[in-house]
């Protein structure tokens, strides 16, 4: 696993498997209004459980938060159109809900932290290909303060 940070600067981390390639990196800088999808947090089909190789993404945000305690964070939910509409939206519900609230237990405060669902209403690519709805399943971090 590499970590790269700089002042003022979303960290990355990340595991690397081909120690031979070359890579770049651009740490984007921590404004407000940034919105950062979290690409690492995973939860089982139709659960709010966040799954335990979610565990460096979590740690992440944790340490964003920790390290910058003026930020504070609106946690939404998303999910793809498979399903029923009011179902979707309970599920980004829940699932945003769970993320501020593993943030809580880790030590975060709850004031900090906003948690919000969209269900389908707004995907940011196709629900016509798998890829797409995969896309459209996330959970996205904005930046409020």
């Amino acid at each position: 696993r590499i970590r790269i940070e700089a002042q003022d600067h979303l960290t990355i981390t990340q595991t690397v498997g081909d120690i031979g390639g070359e890579e770049i990196y651009r740490l984007e800088p921590i404004e407000k209004k940034r919105v950062i999808i979290l690409h690492n947090l995973f939860f089982a089909t139709n659960e709010t459980t966040i799954l335990p190789e979610s565990e460096p993404a979590m740690q992440n945000l944790y340490e964003l938060l920790t390290e910058n305690p003026e930020i504070r964070i609106r946690i939404t939910g998303h999910t793809d159109n498979v399903g029923d509409d009011q179902a979707n939206m309970q599920l980004s519900r829940d699932r945003a809900q769970a993320v501020r609230q593993q943030l809580i237990e880790y030590g975060c405060p709850a004031e900090k932290i906003q948690a919000y669902g969209y269900g389908e209403t707004k995907p940011v690519d196709t629900n016509d290909t798998e890829q797409g709805r995969q896309n459209n399943r996330r959970v996205e971090i904005t930046l409020t303060q």
